[in-house]
């Protein structure tokens, strides 16, 4: 009955597919090819199907074709379970394949399919059993390779990194043995060091294989390198290395007139603009943002135009949160989450958490704290559950700005300690890393064997002194760290003692440095300027906080330029600064006009002020002689008293009280 119903469907197909023309031709080496090619078209396709649907007399070697190529059909159509099902028919008539290279495949594409079912300890038994087969064949070098990078990939997107990490030196070892030098590999090899937060071996092996690549004139591939790399600076925030890279990669492109794929060109113009996004570069954003746009209209309907359409909302709210369009942000993140929950970005590794900490900036942003401070902890518990570095610096900073925005010291206190050991670890962690691949690769047992084999058998008396010298540079090494961590520490307590007198956001002298500065007696007279931002307040409700941070940094910077050695300048508290010059009144006046006079001049746009379309100041001056016998506090309050009086005049003007 069984026969009976596989004779009714290869009958089936040979209807179906009854127009097209047979090419007469070596069925299993056709095969064999196709499945070790790794890609076929509709035309082989339908080749296929109608060679072995033609047949009425199949042997077990043709049905083990017939199910494992409808499964790798199945497979290549991300149809796991069926898959599956035709992988499993085909396992019954293995015992008839006696060419590894088609059986290491075989078990090659069965662990793939467990794996993505995550079934990984019988991806894992399945992958070893190809291993095995490939290795311990004299022709099976490339397919191994290809095989364990595969295997890699799938380990990475399951943040099993240090075992992807593992896979891909297998392959490595395995091709040098072979002299056969493999890119591929050094490029996954430096994509697992990177997820696994170790950047600089990360980047270290991407250039290995970009170097590789240039070599061999591979000048596509090259490009998709300089890609990754500048992900990489991308994720340590340092944006404009990664904009250096993805214009160096445009250079390329044009130098050696290179028809990029739609998709490669879609990443290089994605990865700039949201670069320039994050340093405020609106006007180079969204010139990107519509190349990117204008490619993904060129491209046909498939998984990867849905995984970058994905990829596209993500960038776009970046560009409307640089521009402070917070609600437009907020839905295009939405409509991203959606995708992602949906299953269209399937190619990006945890997109999911690049969308929270889209949301969560974008909640902040729009001063909406308690909601932002609830994202960010959900993607700080993410993180940490996949084991994954990335924004986990942006996250406890963010977390420390807005438990200190809510006044909630404590955790404010508590995130701040938290970014700031983590910069302290990842300082210290890129540079343990190094020693650390030395000592594995010394210690591995492959590179052991490598070294006994080598010409002539080194004898035990100088392999004894090349462990000597290499426990003595271990020890050199460990030594340098240990005195780089002494440093920093110093560095450390230089900066705790420099926020103790300065102050952390504009980096004048703070309350403290201006208490100590009353106190330093004066010859003649003293003047006290009390300066306030006109409607600060409305600044910062309509441009953001962060905008409102900026205009305080300029206005220190302006104001210590315009008083220089002869003034003492702080920040008082808020938008407020005061200034400290011991002279004669006239003095402090001329000095206060030229405050006055300079911020107007520097035109900082402020167009929701009710006193000007720019940013002033209100000035209130108090001066007493040495005669007077006036403490410095109540010349204080004799200044703050003419400040109110600046504001209830209308702002932007100067009250003198003698």
């Amino acid at each position: 009955m069984r026969y009976l119903k596989l004779i009714m469907c290869m009958f089936l197909l040979v209807i179906f597919y009854r127009d097209s023309k047979e090419i007469p031709f070596n069925e299993l080496e056709f095969f064999s090819n196709i499945i070790l090619r790794g890609n076929v078209n509709k035309e082989e396709k339908k080749r296929i199907l109608i060679s072995l649907t033609e047949k009425i007399n199949l042997t077990d070697e043709d049905l083990f074709y017939f199910h494992y190529i409808k499964g790798y059909f199945e497979l290549n159509e991300r149809r796991y379970y069926k898959a599956e099902r035709e992988f499993f028919y085909a396992k019954k008539y293995i015992n008839e394949i006696s060419d590894k290279k088609i059986l290491g495949k075989f078990y090659s594409d069965l662990s793939h399919t467990a794996i993505k079912k995550n079934k990984e300890l019988i991806s894992l038994d399945y992958y070893n059993k190809s291993k095995d087969l490939l290795v311990s064949c004299d022709d099976c070098s490339m397919l191994f390779s290809e095989i364990a990078l595969n295997r890699g990939i799938d380990l990475l997107h399951l943040s099993r990194n240090q075992q992807a990490i593992n896979v891909i030196n297998d392959a490595i070892y395995f091709l040098e043995n072979k002299s056969v030098n493999s890119p591929y590999l050094w490029l996954n090899l430096g994509v697992a060091y990177s997820n696994c937060n170790q950047f600089i071996l990360g980047v270290k092996y991407k250039l290995k294989a970009l170097d590789s690549f240039l070599k061999m004139k591979k000048y596509t591939d090259s490009i998709k390198v300089m890609i990754d790399i500048a992900m990489d600076y991308t994720l340590l925030e340092n944006y404009e290395e990664a904009i250096n890279k993805l214009n160096l990669a445009l250079d390329y492109e044009r130098e050696y007139k290179l028809n990029l794929n739609y998709i490669d060109s879609y990443y290089i113009f994605a990865n700039l603009s949201s670069a320039y996004a994050r340093i405020d570069n609106e006007k180079k954003a969204l010139k990107f943002i519509e190349k990117s746009k204008g490619i993904i209209i060129n491209l046909d309907e498939s998984i990867d135009k849905d995984n970058i359409m994905t990829y596209q909302l993500i960038i776009e709210a970046e560009y409307l949160l640089s521009m402070n369009s917070n609600n437009k942000a907020i839905i295009k993140i939405h409509e991203a989450k959606k995708r992602y929950e949906a299953g269209l970005a399937e190619q990006f590794y945890h997109l999911n958490i690049l969308i929270d900490i889209l949301h969560a900036r974008a909640h902040y942003q729009n001063m909406d704290y308690k909601k932002s401070i609830s994202l960010y902890e959900g993607v700080i518990n993410s993180i940490e559950n996949l084991q994954l570095p990335y924004y986990k610096h942006e996250a406890y900073y963010n977390l420390y700005n807005l438990n200190k925005y809510i006044n909630n010291t404590v955790e404010a206190i508590f995130y701040l300690n938290k970014a700031y050991n983590l910069k302290l670890s990842n300082f210290e962690n890129n540079k343990h890393e190094e020693m650390q691949f030395l000592t594995y690769s010394f210690n591995n047992k492959r590179i052991k064997q490598l070294f006994l084999n080598s010409e002539k058998q080194l004898s035990i008396a100088v392999y004894f002194l090349c462990v000597c010298f290499f426990i003595f540079l271990i020890l050199l090494l460990y030594l340098t760290i240990y005195f780089n961590k002494n440093r920093k520490i110093t560095s450390l307590n230089e900066r705790l003692e420099y926020l103790a007198y300065n102050d952390a956001l504009t980096g004048i002298a703070n309350r403290v440095s201006l208490e100590n500065r009353l106190n330093v007696p004066f010859l003649y007279s003293r003047a006290i300027l009390m300066l306030d931002i006109d409607h600060f307040k409305l600044y910062n409700d309509n441009y953001g906080h962060q905008k409102g941070d900026s205009i305080l940094i300029n206005v220190a910077k302006l104001l210590e330029t315009i008083c220089g050695s002869d003034a003492f300048v702080a920040r008082y508290g808020g938008e407020e600064f005061i200034i400290i010059i011991d002279d004669d009144k006239c003095s402090a006046e001329e000095l206060a006009k030229d405050i006055k006079d300079s911020i107007i001049n520097a035109g900082i746009e402020h167009k929701f002020s009710l006193t000007s379309n720019v940013i002033t100041f209100s000035i209130g001056v108090a001066v007493t002689e040495r005669s007077a016998l006036i403490d410095d506090l109540a010349l204080i309050r004799n200044a703050d008293m003419a400040l109110y009086d600046s504001k209830s005049s209308g702002r932007n003007t100067i009250t003198f009280v003698n």
